[in-house]
């Protein structure tokens, strides 16, 4: 590995470049304490790529908007669920190579549904991660929706 090389790895270890990561959904529909199945794919940019692990990131976020006292609009955004589930241990990305890997978590059954009204929401979203040296090379948050199934 030539100088270049060793300075690409480096510089896609430091902006999370080091792999391609996508993330499909069973189904974009999941239960209140239902399970959520994905498959998360990465394809390493160049050299083999260590990895401490696979993570999907759940992550859902509430926005309310309403006016104060002088009429003005404002909005309100609060965290309302995250957690990481690790879905493998330690792995190792072949150079130029692609790895996939399906993982399945069960999401709790007291948390909030997605709903989306006139001024409130909460959204969930999901996304695939390679726990590796420097920034993480991750899928993006994709949207999901979470209800509760009838009684």
């Amino acid at each position: 590995m030539g100088f270049m090389d060793k300075l690409k790895g480096a510089v896609n270890a430091v902006t999370g470049g080091a792999a391609k990561v996508g993330i499909e959904m069973e189904s974009p529909w999941v239960p209140c304490g239902g399970p959520l199945r994905v498959e998360v794919t990465a394809t390493s940019t160049g050299p083999e790529l260590k990895s401490k692990g696979i993570y999907i990131d759940v992550w859902a976020q509430e926005t309310v908007k309403y006016h104060d006292s002088e009429n003005h609009e404002q909005t309100i955004t609060v965290t309302t669920f995250e957690q990481s589930y690790q879905i493998n241990p330690e792995t190792v990305i072949p150079a130029s190579g692609s790895q996939s890997w399906k993982g399945e978590v069960m999401l709790p059954q007291e948390i909030y549904p997605t709903y989306e009204g006139k001024n409130a929401k909460n959204q969930w979203y999901v996304r695939g991660r390679v726990d590796a040296t420097g920034n993480d090379p991750d899928s993006g948050f994709q949207p999901f929706n979470v209800y509760r199934a009838p009684r």
